[in-house]
């Protein structure tokens, strides 16, 4: 599925977002901070080292507009080099994030990314120009239906900073632009407890919208359900559903509302990604540190 934002000047998104954004995508992590008259960015595979430096970036300009990713590997290797952002076509002044799958067609054994193939490969051929023609720039968003692609820029061959194709797929929150929800973290209620203070407000504050089902209380009125709805159905998630991925009442994925025989969000990659201390990890990361500014 993969998670990217884009902050405005004077806003940012928490380090808690990010964070719960990164376990929620955690193949890969990269950022871009727009200075408006350079771009520096970083990509790494642990979450701390990259959230670090990119609000290490953003506190250097209060001016700065920011750019967040976490990955969920779908098409190319999981590996710092399919990371998001990229420079287009290699430049400095223009760099781009995605998050969704565009219909790209990559050649036996190209181990790179389908936004990676269109940041290096499709965009440059159709030159960066169409970004201002609004006739193209439809077109383009047609194309890349079902994805959110960001791209900051500080080229003069461009007439903005900041261009989101499909914005509307995404919200924004403040001066934040999400191109999804997987930076928020789930309510969740089980026989003996709440997970937390917060998530105890929410069911005190919402109880009546609970208490109108009794399948989500038991004889006794405890609750014993997961409190979310899934968004295209809205019946009441439960444990097993998590434990899918998807509502087992529509078969929608939990994550990107798609259903499963359209979503592409499930891949060996995710059961076997490591977000935090890992060896292996931490050896490609230490090689990486000294260029990740790119």
């Amino acid at each position: 599925m993969c998670m990217l934002c884009v902050s405005l000047p004077g806003s940012r998104p928490t380090r808690e977002q990010l964070e719960i954004a990164c376990y929620n995508n955690s193949d890969g992590f990269g950022y871009a901070v727009h200075h408006g008259d350079h771009i520096v960015a970083g990509r790494g595979m642990l979450v701390d080292v990259t959230i670090d430096r990119f609000f290490a970036e953003l506190d250097k300009n209060p001016n700065a507009i920011g750019m967040f990713h976490a990955r969920l590997t779908t098409h190319g290797t999981t590996h710092v080099e399919n990371n998001h952002p990229f420079r287009v076509d290699g430049r400095k002044d223009i760099v781009l994030g995605h998050n969704g799958m565009l219909p790209v067609m990559l050649k036996p054994g190209d181990k790179r990314s389908d936004t990676r193939v269109f940041a290096e490969d499709l965009l440059p051929n159709m030159g960066v120009d169409v970004l201002d023609d609004p006739v193209y720039f439809k077109q383009l968003e047609e194309w890349a239906k079902g994805s959110k692609i960001a791209i900051l820029s500080t080229s003069p061959d461009l007439q903005q900073e900041v261009y989101i194709l499909n914005e509307k797929d995404g919200h924004w929150a403040g001066g934040v632009w999400w191109s999804n929800t997987s930076y928020k973290s789930r309510s969740y209620w089980y026989t003996g407890g709440y997970a937390s203070k917060e998530d105890y407000d929410l069911f005190e504050n919402d109880k009546h919208l609970l208490l109108s089902s009794d399948e989500l209380l038991d004889a006794d009125g405890t609750v014993r359900t997961i409190y979310d709805v899934c968004y295209h159905c809205y019946s009441h998630l439960r444990e097993d559903d998590y434990n899918e991925g998807a509502c087992l009442s529509c078969n929608t994925c939990i994550d990107c509302n798609e259903h499963m025989a359209h979503c592409m969000c499930y891949t060996p990659n995710r059961g076997n990604s490591t977000v935090r201390s890992n060896d292996y990890w931490w050896e490609q990361e230490k090689k990486q540190l000294e260029k990740m500014d790119w």
